[in-house]
Parts: C-alpha cells; structure tokens; sequence
C-alpha cells in the first residue's frame, strides 16, 4: 500500500499547509506555494464548474424539467432528454459567457447567472484575480455543440468483455469541448433506450 507522501502533490500540499499554519491562515501566502501552472489549472477547472452550473439553470429555464443527469467527479452534468424546435433554435444561437468579473450576459439571462452563482457563494466581482499572470478567462463557449464528422468505423466484439460488443466511431468537436461528455451523452441515450 502506497503512503501518503508517495502522492504526486504531496510536496505542494506540504509546502501549503505549512504556510497556512505559520502565517496564521493566510490562504494568499499559501496559494502562492502552488506551482503556477498547477494554479491556472484549478482556476480553469473551477470556472468550467460554474460554467457548467449556470449552463444547467439555462437549461433548466428554456427545456423545463425534460433534463437528465450523469453523474461526474464534481457533481452532476445534465443534458437535454429532447428539445422541441423553439428551444433547438435558442439553444443553438446561444453562447454563454464564461463567469468573471468582466462578463458580460444579455438581460434574459444575467438574473440566472447572478441567482446560479450566489447559490455556490460567488458573485461576478469575485471573480477575479489581482494577478498579471493567473487570470479567469472571458470567452464564451456554445450552449449546445453538434460533433461534426461523425462515423462508426467499426462493430466489432469487444476484446475486455466476452459477450459484448463494442462500437469504435471517430467525430470532431469545437476547441474547449470534451469527447468525455459527448461519450457519456451517447452511452446516456442508450441506457435509456434499453
């Protein structure tokens, strides 16, 4: 059995944790202990988090309770279960803002921003960081994406499980998309279908 100072960030938490006890809880003087591109990694992934909440309460407000969910590491990701043609079309011009302090959302949907992100503890002017190098990023990502060049390339049985099958298809997807979502999406349409 490994021990725990056998984990990849034991010397990060180390060096952080001792930080925060000597100088009295000071989370800044211990957040600057963090490798810089370990701090921008957290940063994104945090901001993808409450990307992802406020995505959920727009689909929440345009598809009603026709949402169903995945479970993921850090929660719940919820797709759509069917759209009909007027909520297709809104969620298909949409793009949503990441949260950060300098973004900017059109009136039908900053209230879902500010009630989404005070329920998590956060407001916009939080969301941002006194720094030259770390920052939140104040781009816009797509409500819906389409994969685009999508084929089965093979159906075929399935080499770790006897008696199944297994499917291997190709696709593109936009930058800032994750194949892992669109896998879980998939897989969730066939659970539901059997």
């Amino acid at each position: 059995m490994s021990h725990y100072q056998d984990h990849p960030m034991y010397d990060v938490y180390y060096q952080c944790f001792h930080s925060l006890k000597n100088s009295g809880g000071n989370f800044e003087s211990a957040f600057k202990k963090i490798p810089h591109y370990i701090q921008s990694y957290w940063m994104a992934s945090y901001q993808s988090w409450l990307w992802n909440l406020i995505e959920t309460s727009v689909l929440r407000e345009i598809c009603g309770h026709g949402l169903v969910s995945v479970p993921i590491t850090s929660g719940n990701i919820w797709f759509y279960s069917g759209l009909n043609l007027e909520q297709r079309s809104k969620l298909s011009k949409l793009s949503i803002a990441m949260p950060c302090r300098s973004s900017r959302y059109d009136d039908a949907i900053k209230p879902l921003v500010v009630k989404t992100l005070a329920q998590v503890g956060v407001s916009l002017s939080d969301l941002h960081i006194p720094s030259k190098t770390l920052f939140f990023s104040d781009n816009e990502r797509r409500a819906i994406i389409y994969p685009e060049d999508m084929k089965i390339c093979d159906i075929s049985a399935d080499d770790l499980h006897s008696n199944r099958m297994k499917l291997t298809f190709s696709f593109s997807l936009p930058s800032g998309s994750f194949a892992t979502v669109l896998i879980k999406r998939l897989i969730l349409g066939i659970n539901h279908r059997l």
